[in-house]
């Protein structure tokens, strides 16, 4: 179970003047559609904070001394550690300050003095921080992944719970990054959200249900079934077991399945004498 880091709060010379450096691999690994750097930055962009693009055999040193001489402080984290978040780097804040280390050794990255580290050839680290461990847990495998999903899915969720979205099992859903989802919403279980979703107000997303970068409307209703690359408009019913693909479904498509064959014939009579009026006009 991931936790939160626990504040030191003994009384020191906090340390103030710091930067973040987020070591970035290129490896391209996504979590809920936004890559473990972006994690990374979502949660620590209230810092200074810059993202090195490495590659291996590179000088890590060389190119973070080209941002790093105005601060006293830096912190080298890696983007395969996303869970780090501001409670922790508080915490290391406070842990180094109280230390007074030149440079500190974390379970994945580390942090320095910056003079020390711009002027010392080998680094001698004279502290080693092992609490959190959990925090810096590694993502690389798919495991890791989808417990990296598990985990920010919640944090998504929890958001959207704070705006009014209502969750029938929280747990059982997973929603991208990218998804935004409307006032007065009810997501029901075992729902994903994949890609870049965008859910009307009112709407009910039932059980069993996979939206993949589609739009539903306000008032409308999905049931299980797969909504791909879709528009859904407002005040559409889908029912259960659709397979929808590359299409754009208006309130007036709804309404037709719904009519009698006579409704239908009427409909079509009246569409068909509106396109020849159109048409002459046109001619």
């Amino acid at each position: 179970m991931l936790t939160e880091a626990v504040m030191v709060t003994q009384k020191i010379k906090r340390l103030s003047n710091f930067a973040i450096f987020i070591i970035n691999n290129k490896k391209g690994r996504k979590v809920l559609d936004m890559t473990l750097t972006e994690w990374l930055q979502k949660e620590l962009n209230c810092y200074p904070l810059y993202v090195i693009d490495h590659k291996e055999g590179e000088d890590i040193k060389e190119k973070i001394g080209l941002y790093c001489n105005n601060y006293e402080y830096i912190f080298v984290l890696y983007d395969k550690t996303p869970f780090v978040n501001k409670n922790l780097i508080e915490t290391l804040i406070e842990y180094v300050s109280t230390k007074g280390s030149k440079a500190c050794k974390l379970p994945c990255g580390a942090i320095y003095m910056t003079s020390y580290y711009l002027g010392s050839g080998n680094i001698n680290y004279d502290s080693i921080y092992m609490n959190n461990q959990e925090l810096f847990t590694i993502i690389e495998t798919e495991e890791q992944v989808a417990m990296a999903e598990k985990y920010f899915s919640k944090k998504i969720i929890i958001d959207l719970q704070k705006q009014g979205v209502a969750f029938e099992n929280p747990n059982s859903v997973i929603i991208s990054a990218k998804s935004t989802i409307g006032r007065n919403c009810t997501i029901f279980s075992n729902c994903v959200f994949r890609g870049k979703c965008t859910i009307g107000d009112n709407t009910i997303i039932n059980n069993n249900s996979t939206i993949i970068d589609s739009k539903i409307g306000n008032n409308s209703s999905v049931s299980n079934s797969i909504i791909t690359k879709s528009n859904i408009g407002n005040n559409v019913i889908i029912s259960p077991y659709c397979d929808i693909k590359k299409s754009k479904i208006s309130e007036l498509m709804s309404k037709l399945k719904d009519m009698t064959i006579d409704e239908k014939k009427q409909f079509g009579s009246l569409f068909n004498k509106i396109k020849k009026e159109l048409e002459e006009k046109i001619n």
